[in-house]
């Protein structure tokens, strides 16, 4: 009787051994799964972090390229001017293009002097931009603008070195938004978050991504592509109003929004 109770005894102490035992044995399996799910999971971050550095490398190089030119821009704005720069006293043209780097105002500009003067308002993005913000292939773009300033009176916004050689040629006057940086930085913050919190419908079925356009590592972030580009605008269009294919063209230069304000007072009214 006494090896009957020490033998039950016996038994019920080891089975839930047994059971912790399997338990243990799972848990330690379960760990070794999830180390090594770790380690798969470290060497993918790994990779994504190594683009994502690469990338942010990449966007703060040309911050700091952006301030250091700023510094040093009084002296590389001698160097180059345009051949005229004036204020005419009557605007009478029949043909305008607005340029500027992006978001400037360009479109804001060249919609309101097409209604005072009564002129055709071309936009350059809308014959660009196709649905879901695909380009426009050259040749179709092309065809698009000539057809568009095939008419006599128009206002033409933007600067597609595409289509440059079709327009610049055509037009009476060029009129030059050279706004300072952080102005033109903070009317691109305003556009993007009212047109992504309006939902505004842009060119057909494009809509603005917020995502997009901060992650400023991205070749598609309008921010990236404004310090890419805003220097090489100082640069390029000096030298491209000063060539003498251009001597045509009436350059007017506006270097602020309220300059451009006064203007637009003085001479559509």
């Amino acid at each position: 009787m006494q090896m009957e109770v020490r033998f039950l005894i016996m038994s019920l102490r080891v089975k839930p051994q047994r059971k912790n035992d399997a338990v243990q044995n799972k848990r330690n399996m379960s760990g070794r799964t999830l180390r090594l799910r770790s380690a798969r999971s470290f060497f993918v971050l790994s990779e994504v972090e190594g683009q994502f550095l690469s990338s942010l490398r990449e966007t703060v190089s040309c911050f700091y390229r952006t301030f250091q030119l700023e510094r040093r821009a009084p002296k590389r704005r001698e160097m180059v001017r345009p051949r005229k720069i004036q204020m005419p006293a009557k605007f009478a043209f029949q043909r305008i293009v607005v340029i500027g780097t992006t978001s400037s105002g360009k479109s804001t500009l060249a919609e309101i002097l097409s209604g005072k003067l009564d002129l055709n308002f071309i936009e350059l993005d809308a014959l660009y931009w196709e649905a879901n913000w695909m380009k426009a292939p050259d040749d179709i773009f092309r065809q698009r603008v000539e057809a568009a300033i095939s008419a006599e009176r128009w206002a033409v916004a933007g600067n597609y070195s595409a289509v440059r050689g079709l327009v610049w040629p055509r037009a009476d006057a060029v009129i030059w938004l050279d706004y300072p940086l952080w102005t033109i930085f903070w009317q691109l913050t305003r556009r993007t978050f009212t047109r992504w919190w309006t939902q505004e419908l842009l060119w057909g079925t494009n809509y603005e991504n917020l995502r997009t356009h901060f992650k400023l590592w991205s070749q598609d972030s309008l921010y990236h592509w404004l310090f890419k580009t805003y220097w090489r605008r100082k640069r390029e269009y000096p030298q491209l109003l000063s060539e003498p294919r251009n001597a045509h063209l009436t350059v007017i230069r506006l270097k602020s929004p309220r300059e451009a304000d006064e203007w637009l007072t003085n001479n559509t009214t």
